[in-house]
């Protein structure tokens, strides 16, 4: 699908990366190499040397900025009409273009909303399928933005909220994906996410432990599936001067030529 770029933030879980690589091939690639904006956001651990072995393109920052405030940085980069955000603990089951579908008049993003007080609602941005150019031409140029009411700081506007909230105040509107909690993470019709795999603790709680067992097995089933040649994007590497400038402009978004 030309139309749309796959974004994924990496760090430190090679298993889960290849698994929602392979398996997102495995459902989507058919002659044509695949959109991918893949940021790996300071990885230690043999995550960048394997995207590199297998000819992935990739986004290296040389340590970690935070998730949201990676997706941030780079919204401007990406130049398709659509985007799909999906975190490194997503395995996909089917293929999901057909959501672009869902992405008619006022609906300009597909994904689960959430709302655990006190935290404000947002869409579920482990899996998000968004209609990025309609919300450009509205005037969303960011992922977060100063525009939240008390800052950025706030902790209750957490990772996808203050868009959510934007995206409501322009009148527009999300298709909410059926979503089932488990001990797994996030079931969905066509992806499961496995919850807070990459979440950065010297001691993971036993369901994570777990979880990323199952993703060392998973990944197994993939073994036929060749990543080489099968996606475009760039690849470019951050200094430490260059990211550190990007991160004192605070919220304000880097501007590319498509």
């Amino acid at each position: 699908m030309e139309n749309l770029t796959l974004v994924v933030v990496s760090c430190d879980q090679q298993k889960a990366t290849e698994l929602c690589l392979k398996s997102y091939v495995k459902h989507h690639y058919i002659d044509t190499p695949l959109k991918i904006l893949l940021i790996d956001n300071g990885s230690t651990d043999n995550t960048k040397s394997w995207l590199k072995e297998n000819q992935i393109p990739f986004l290296d920052l040389p340590r970690n900025v935070g998730h949201q405030e990676v997706i941030n940085l780079v919204w401007n980069k990406i130049s398709t009409p659509y985007v799909l955000l999906a975190d490194t603990d997503v395995e996909f089951h089917d293929n999901v273009y057909n959501y672009v579908s869902l992405l008619k008049g006022t609906t300009v993003s597909v994904g689960s909303l959430m709302h655990n007080p006190p935290l404000h609602p947002r869409i579920g941005p482990w899996f998000w399928f968004i209609a990025i150019q309609k919300l450009k031409d509205a005037g969303i140029h960011t992922f977060s933005g100063h525009g939240c009411p008390h800052g950025m700081a706030d902790w209750t506007y957490d990772n996808g909220s203050w868009l959510w909230e934007k995206i409501q105040e322009l009148g527009l509107t999300n298709y909410n994906l059926p979503m089932t909690e488990s001990w797994l993470g996030q079931l969905y019709e066509k992806v499961i996410h496995y919850s807070q795999i990459s979440t950065r603790t010297a001691t993971p709680t036993k369901e994570v432990r777990e979880r990323r067992e199952i993703i060392k097995t998973l990944v197994k089933n993939f073994s036929d599936i060749e990543l080489r040649d099968k996606f475009i994007g760039k690849n470019e590497t951050w200094s430490s001067e260059f990211l550190e400038a990007q991160m004192k402009k605070g919220w304000n978004p880097i501007f590319y030529d498509n």
